[in-house]
């Protein structure tokens, strides 16, 4: 968490229901996975077109929405998916392939006082193809091509501190 000198969270992670699509999966169905998203736009209460915008890749030419991550990752869509609708998606699997529906931390920045607060906290972005091309060390420190890295502000500045250590969490299940 970040807060401010009154202790308020300026940012903090919170657990959401995330729903990603993996476009590597779209593109191997015969329509480039145009049906698959109808679908999930339907379940989502979005539109076909919206989704499309998520999903693309960002560059110089193509402006936001879009995504600034590793193309070969799923791409989160939405994260305030309500419970009952990531149900409909993760019991009824074989009608959307590629697309997940999981628990996962969300970075969230409650509305902070006074508008210099936004540049002065930065924000987290997808670690891009080119910084772990270029930096070893990112490799070195712990980072993924997963990993959402600081950017600007306080979230760059202390990006290493904020982020912690790597984990790992084994489960003993049986048929009990």
């Amino acid at each position: 968490m970040i807060l401010d000198s009154s202790g308020r969270a300026l940012a903090r992670n919170r657990t959401a229901m995330v729903v990603s699509v993996d476009t590597t999966t779209m593109r191997r169905q015969d329509d480039g996975g145009k049906q698959v998203l109808t679908k999930l736009a339907a379940v989502l209460g979005t539109s076909y077109d919206e989704l499309m915008k998520r999903i693309r890749l960002c560059s110089p030419t193509v402006q936001r929405p879009c995504w600034p991550g590793s193309p070969y990752q799923p791409i989160p869509v939405d994260d305030k998916v309500d419970p009952k609708r990531a149900m409909q998606i993760m019991e009824r699997q074989e009608e959307f392939p590629g697309v997940t529906a999981q628990v996962q931390a969300v970075r969230e920045y409650p509305k902070p006082e006074g508008a210099g607060a936004v540049q002065a906290i930065g924000y987290l972005q997808p670690i891009t193809e080119e910084e772990m091309d270029k930096s070893k060390d990112l490799r070195v420190t712990g980072y993924s091509a997963v990993d959402l890295v600081g950017r600007d502000g306080i979230e760059a500045s202390y990006d290493q501190d904020l982020r912690g250590s790597p984990g790992l969490r084994k489960v003993l299940v049986d048929s009990q």
